[in-house]
């Protein structure tokens, strides 16, 4: 891999974290907050691939869950 790709790639992970960190900062500024797949992409303006992976980055890091509904909230920490 060459210098440039892996700065590229950098930058993608750097703004997935910004992006995850974004996102978070939301849902814990609203903790109340449920939200679908299709309202995540639309309120950050997210691709569905970009959605995708950050969402589950959140999820995968215990973050936010799915309720049954398929909503996404923040976990309550009191939990």
């Amino acid at each position: 891999m060459n210098a440039s790709a892996c700065e590229e790639r950098s930058t993608r992970l750097v703004r997935l974290d910004d992006l995850a960190c974004r996102i978070e900062a939301e849902f814990r500024e609203m903790p109340f907050m449920r939200l679908t797949f299709a309202q995540v992409m639309g309120l950050w303006n997210l691709s569905r691939d970009q959605c995708t992976r950050v969402m589950d980055y959140l999820t995968s890091m215990g973050t936010l869950v799915q309720d049954e509904e398929q909503r996404f909230h923040i976990v309550d920490d009191a939990s």
